[in-house]
């Protein structure tokens, strides 16, 4: 099967007009699925040279068991230096908090009599 594209054979770009703003570029790290960043990887992911990525950007997991938060520090301690953006996304409450009593596999919904304990879960 053959598939044709048409495409303008000029583009044009106004540099004096706004369509988007875009505050930089990056991505996750999320050490609960495949391990922290090395030093090396740290340096080509927000690194600013030939072959790194010069990530500005960086988003990490808020794990359910503030036990395990320090696993994104380094990462992120690294990407802080470098005057990236950090901001954290947790995903599903502890389990003591969850209506069924489990983070994993389960009903993850946060009862309303919850809210509280949940935003000071996540202020720690």
């Amino acid at each position: 099967m053959t598939i044709e594209a048409n495409a303008a054979s000029l583009c044009t770009a106004n540099v004096n007009k706004t369509y988007q703003k875009i505050d930089g570029f990056g991505g996750i790290n999320h050490v609960e699925w495949y391990g922290d960043l090395t030093d090396s990887d740290r340096a080509i992911a927000f690194g600013n040279g030939n072959d790194q990525l010069g990530c500005t950007i960086l988003r990490v997991y808020v794990n359910p068991d503030k036990n395990q938060w320090y696993k994104v520090l380094p990462t992120a301690q690294y990407a802080a230096k470098r005057g990236a953006i950090i901001f954290a996304s947790p995903w599903e409450p502890p389990a003591s908090l969850a209506e069924n009593g489990s983070a994993y596999g389960g009903k993850l919904h946060l009862p309303k009599r919850n809210y509280g304990a949940y935003a000071q879960h996540l202020n720690e």
